[in-house]
């Protein structure tokens, strides 16, 4: 009796695994595949490019007492401290940020940079950035007699360049996107810095009426008038990030003018968007309006969000993502649960409600059904009753037919 040869078993490692064929042809196949992309990795690996200048970390010598070392370790213990902020470690954090005395050093205008790159390059952690550099202002002004606040005045005098660099940056898409994040950071930073008070109402006019130049000043004819888009959009982002404390300071403002405590001319004429006086929202909002057909649709799209939240009360239809703590991310986390079962076992209630009525509706289908055989069963034995009757009567009428 012939026998038959065992195939062999290939390897995963080949893209025809499996049983082979008698003639062996995938498996070939599949080792050329496996050894050309090697030879391609191969010669990938030789043609990688090496840059010349690579990054490499600065090894400092801890015996070293210079100052270009104290320098070099001071920073790289405020990167460490900024890296590691969170909602969880701030308190901590912020004690080891404290304890370098930043305001007294030498270095405190790298320093500052540092901190400031770190804030417009993560805007989720903004917040965080804001409270910290709130708490070195007070110990800066509890640990020293003069009223020159370093901290504070280099991260306005970097914010202020950053501001104006518009004008510097080379044209081009990547180069304009690029700018366009970085200033959308530094507004934002400097928004949070007004809610901390750490900047005055006029510095964040000064800023919004420099970003609405384009809007506020259109020419009669506004044929080929082309209004810059970025910089509206970064107003609007000042304006969504500080309009709710700004509808609360007007609160305010008409309290104390019911009380009498604040005088107003109301001869004096309506306020311009470029004055130097209290911020002038409403006015603000009726240059936004009017420049909505001139400027293109996403930042008409824009303009019209901000109405909307104006109009909740500057309430946002979502909650913002913030960073949270982990007590609060797991108690998101049991709600979301708890939720969830909740839902489930309504959807097992609301199936079980549906089968309960359409098993009472199938009850009530054959309790019909019953009570028409009944009455048809009656009618079957009424006319068999009927076809009995009329034979008998048949019968005897042949009888007595007979007789």
């Amino acid at each position: 009796m012939h026998k038959t040869t065992p195939r062999p078993r290939f390897p995963r490692l080949f893209t025809g695994c499996g049983y082979a064929t008698f003639s062996a042809q995938p498996a070939c196949a599949s080792m050329q595949r496996l050894i050309t992309n090697l030879e391609n990795l191969c010669l990938m690996m030789k043609e990688l490019h090496k840059s010349k200048n690579p990054w490499r970390r600065d090894k400092i010598d801890p015996c070293d007492e210079s100052e270009e070392t104290e320098k070099k370790m001071l920073i790289r213990k405020v990167r460490s401290i900024l890296n590691r902020l969170t909602p969880t470690s701030e308190e901590v954090l912020t004690k080891e940020f404290l304890a370098l005395n930043v305001c007294h050093s030498k270095d405190i205008n790298e320093v500052t940079s540092v901190f400031f790159m770190k804030a417009i390059d993560e805007p989720k952690f903004v917040d965080i950035y804001t409270r910290l550099c709130r708490k070195q202002v007070e110990e800066e002004i509890r640990t020293t007699s003069s009223h020159v606040l370093h901290f504070r005045n280099q991260i306005l005098r970097i914010a202020q360049e950053e501001f104006y660099r518009k004008k510097e940056e080379p044209v081009g898409t990547d180069a304009r996107d690029k700018l366009k994040r970085r200033r959308l950071g530094v507004i934002r930073f400097m928004g949070h810095m007004y809610l901390k008070d750490m900047i005055s109402i006029r510095i964040i006019h000064f800023c919004n009426v420099e970003l609405l130049k384009s809007i506020s000043d259109i020419p009669c004819n506004t044929e080929g008038y082309q209004t810059d888009d970025d910089s509206v959009e970064v107003g609007l982002v000042l304006l969504e990030t500080i309009g709710k404390r700004l509808k609360e300071k007007e609160y305010i403002r008409n309290a104390e003018i019911q009380r009498g405590a604040v005088r107003v001319d109301y001869r004096a004429p309506p306020p311009r968007i470029n004055q130097e006086q209290k911020f002038p929202l409403d006015v603000t909002f009726e240059t936004l309006d009017k420049a909505r057909p001139l400027v293109s649709p996403r930042t008409r799209y824009l303009i019209m969000n901000l109405m909307e939240l104006r109009a909740r009360g500057w309430v946002p239809r979502r909650a913002p993502e913030v960073p949270k703590k982990i007590a609060e991310i797991r108690e998101d986390m049991r709600k979301e649960q708890h939720v969830n079962e909740e839902n489930e076992d309504n959807r097992w209630f609301a199936e079980k409600c549906t089968c309960s009525d359409r098993c009472e509706e199938l009850e009530r289908k054959v309790e019909d059904l019953n009570r028409k055989y009944s009455r048809l069963l009656m009618m079957v034995r009424r006319t068999r009753k009927s076809h009995r009757r009329t034979k008998l009567k048949k019968q005897c009428i042949t009888r007595t037919s007979k007789f």
